[in-house]
């Protein structure tokens, strides 16, 4: 991290005025209708929007006790350096610009420095891929149905085989022979961690009747169950280079609500 401890700070009147600006550019970039419906694509296009509009005129200089090659540098061009590297997108690099002075060094905020160092950081992404197991990702083993305690409701009881740690995607839908296709009734993530831990999905009765339109305990109901591994904060930049099969997993089941058993409560031996 680099840490400004003293500098001197020399700025046109319009650099002034551009950063202010920039942070009014970022908030526009939020609703942005050329934003994608992908979260972290999301977030990439608002910070390029904020880097983008600081002034290519602002500058910091006399930095003496950052690293050599961070002493003088564009604002505009540290904004996106740091974000090329953040988001490993070498094609940013090109609007780097090296900020040339007499007594300064600022080789650090440069096209190659910022190539360099997305290169590095790609690196170290694979390898930290290849030091991974994607075989321990949980995948779905098994599904039990029952009825609910409050004797109207019914439980789902998802069960697993895995270990690797993470955020999961549960996708449930229902399916019935008089319907066009599948009626999604869950999309939520769950933390699962190591040692596999059966989850409970809790299914209201009243939801599935609005979902499928009418009564469901003698309904022929195919239920398509998904589990994937989340894209999240913490593995985006290698997410995609994990097959598919690997990440994810799908069970079908096919019953009716009216033949499960009654609910009896657990008794302890």
């Amino acid at each position: 991290m680099i840490v400004t401890a003293r500098y001197i700070l020399r700025q046109t009147t319009a650099g002034l005025v551009s950063l202010l600006f920039a942070a009014v550019a970022f908030g526009a970039a939020l609703v942005s209708p050329e934003a994608s419906a992908d979260q972290f694509d999301n977030r990439k296009y608002q910070r390029v929007a904020a880097c983008r509009s600081i002034s290519a005129s602002v500058y910091s200089t006399g930095m003496i006790f950052n690293p050599t090659g961070y002493e003088t540098m564009f604002e505009r061009s540290r904004c996106l350096q740091r974000l090329a590297i953040d988001e490993r997108d070498v094609v940013l690099c090109s609007e780097v610009k090296e900020r040339k002075s007499l007594f300064f060094d600022g080789s650090g905020v440069s096209e190659q420095s910022c190539r360099t160092q997305v290169s590095e950081r790609l690196d170290r992404d694979a390898q930290e891929v290849a030091a991974r197991d994607f075989t321990t990702i949980h995948r779905l083993k098994s599904l039990e149905f029952s009825r609910n305690g409050n004797g109207k409701d019914f439980d789902l009881v998802v069960i697993t085989d895995g270990s690797y740690a993470g955020r999961y995607d549960l996708d449930i839908r229902i399916s019935t022979p008089n319907r066009s296709g599948p009626v999604s009734i869950e999309q939520k993530s769950y933390p699962y961690g190591g040692p596999n831990v059966p989850r409970t999905i809790f299914l209201r009765r009243s939801l599935l009747a609005d979902r499928l339109g009418g009564p469901i305990e003698d309904m022929e109901l195919t239920f398509e169950i998904t589990l994937q591994l989340a894209k999240t904060a913490g593995n985006r930049s290698y997410y995609d280079r994990i097959a598919d099969d690997l990440r994810t997993s799908r069970l079908t089941v096919e019953l009716r609500l009216s033949e499960l058993p009654p609910w009896r409560p657990q008794t302890i031996e």
